[in-house]
């Protein structure tokens, strides 16, 4: 049994509308590297924390991403003031004892 390698992001930003405006324009550059975004939220209380989550075919290949200079770039003209990255995956289950 497989499970699903996801990479979650969380984002602090300076403001939605433009982040998201930035990351729409930008979404062909996630298949190169084996990923695609299941979905993006906002935070209600503060909408300059926005939480996506990216199905991963390869942890190198989305790690490759994180570095890539475009990549970061992208984050700069977003306006991305920080974050965290987590890779998660969906519980293996455990033999019943």
């Amino acid at each position: 049994m497989s499970t699903q390698l996801r990479m979650l992001v969380q984002n602090t930003v300076q403001d939605y509308p433009t982040w998201r405006q930035v990351f729409d324009e930008n979404l062909s550059m996630l298949p190169p590297f084996g990923l695609a975004l299941e979905w993006v939220r906002v935070d209600t209380d503060d909408p300059t924390q926005v939480w996506f989550s990216l199905l991963v075919e390869d942890r190198a290949r989305a790690d490759e991403f994180l570095s890539d200079p475009a990549n970061i770039d992208i984050g700069k003209r977003a306006g991305v003031t920080g974050g965290q990255i987590h890779y998660i995956s969906d519980p293996v289950p455990t033999p019943e004892s």
